[in-house]
C-alpha cells in the first residue's frame, strides 16, 4: 500500500469521487506524472497502469472515511440517548482522536514521497503503522471492557511484567517491520535464518555516525527485524509455559496460544517469502554482502 500512496498525490476532501470519465482520469494521471515516483521509476506507465495502482490507494483512503462514519453515527445516537457515562465518553472521544490522528499521520507519510523521494519515508511509515496498532489495541481493550465488565482473573505480578516486556519487544518489531518494508530491506538477503551464509552479516555498522545504521542501513534493519522475531517466539513459548503453571482463565490461555501460533505461522511465511525472492532475483556475490539486483 505504501508503494501506491503517491498515486493519489493530494489530500482528498470529504466526499471526493474517483475519476468518472476519461478527462478526469487524464487529469489525475497528469498529477501523478509530476512526482518523482513516476519520473524515476514508473516513467513507462500508461493510463491503464496508473489505474491499477490508483484504486488501491483510493479505496484505502475511502475505507478510512467509512470507519469514521461507522464510528460517528452510532456515537451521536448513543450520546443523545444518554447511554454513556462520563468515563465511557472520555474513552470514546479518545478513540475518536486516535482515528483522526491516524488520518493526519497518513497524509504526513504520503507527502514525504511527493517531492524528492520515490517512495514514502520509512520513518513516517513506521509512525503510521504503530499508531494504527495503538488505535486497534485501544479499540479491542475498550470492547473487551464493555463485554466483560469487571469480570477478569488477576495474574501474578511476575507474569504481568513479563507480558509488558514482550509487548515492548513486539512494538519494536512492528516498527522495524515498517522499516524493512519502507526500505525494501527484505529483498537484499534471500535465505533464512542465515544472511548470505552468516548468522551475523557483514556491514552492520558501515554508515557513520553509528546510530544511523539502526534506521537507514538495510542490512542492520533486516538483521534486527529477524533477531527480534526469534526472540518473540522464544518469549511467547515461555509465556505459554507460564500460563499453564499459573492461575489463568481459558480466555487468557487461548489468547496466548493464538499469539504463539501466529508467531510460528509468520516464521513459516518468511521462509516461503525468502525462497520466492531468491528464485526471481539474481544475487551479486562480488560485493560479499548478498545484495540482489532487482
Amino acid at each position: 500500500m505504501a508503494a501506491n500512496s503517491g498515486s493519489v498525490p493530494e489530500c482528498l476532501p470529504a466526499g471526493s469521487a474517483s475519476p468518472l470519465n476519461d478527462e478526469d482520469w487524464h487529469i489525475a494521471f497528469q498529477k501523478y506524472r509530476q512526482i518523482p515516483q513516476f519520473q524515476k521509476i514508473n516513467y513507462n506507465f500508461n493510463l491503464g497502469d496508473f489505474k491499477s495502482i490508483f484504486w488501491w490507494e483510493y479505496v484505502h483512503r475511502l475505507l478510512g472515511r467509512l470507519i469514521g462514519i461507522v464510528f460517528i453515527i452510532p456515537f451521536l445516537w448513543f450520546y443523545f440517548k444518554d447511554k454513556f457515562d462520563k468515563s465511557t465518553i472520555r474513552k470514546v472521544l479518545f478513540l475518536f482522536i486516535l482515528g483522526g490522528m491516524q488520518g493526519i499521520i497518513g497524509w504526513f507519510m504520503v507527502k514525504s514521497g511527493l517531492s524528492e523521494r520515490t517512495s514514502v519515508s520509512h520513518i513516517r511509515l513506521a509512525i503510521h503503522l504503530i499508531t494504527a496498532f495503538i488505535t486497534f489495541g485501544f479499540t479491542l481493550f475498550f470492547a473487551l471492557e464493555i463485554l466483560n465488565g469487571n469480570a477478569h482473573t488477576q495474574s501474578k505480578k511476575s507474569i504481568r511484567k513479563f507480558v509488558k516486556i514482550l509487548l515492548t519487544i513486539v512494538t519494536i518489531q512492528i516498527i522495524y517491520g515498517a522499516f524493512v518494508a519502507g526500505l525494501h530491506a527484505g529483498k537484499i538477503y534471500n535465505t533464512f535464518p542465515s544472511m548470505n551464509g552468516k548468522l551475523i552479516p557483514d556491514g552492520l555498522f558501515y554508515l557513520q555516525p553509528g546510530w544511523v545504521n539502526f534506521f537507514d542501513n538495510l542490512t542492520t534493519v533486516q538483521f534486527i527485524h529477524r533477531s527480534f522475531a526469534g526472540m518473540i517466539v522464544i518469549l511467547t513459548f515461555i509465556l505459554f509455559y507460564l500460563s499453564g503453571i499459573n492461575k489463568m482463565n481459558s480466555i487468557q490461555k487461548n489468547g496466548i496460544l493464538f499469539f504463539y501460533e501466529r508467531c510460528i505461522f509468520t516464521i513459516r511465511s518468511r521462509r516461503i517469502y525468502t525462497s520466492d525472492i531468491g528464485r526471481y532475483n539474481s544475487c551479486s556475490s562480488s560485493s560479499g554482502r548478498g545484495i540482489c539486483s532487482l
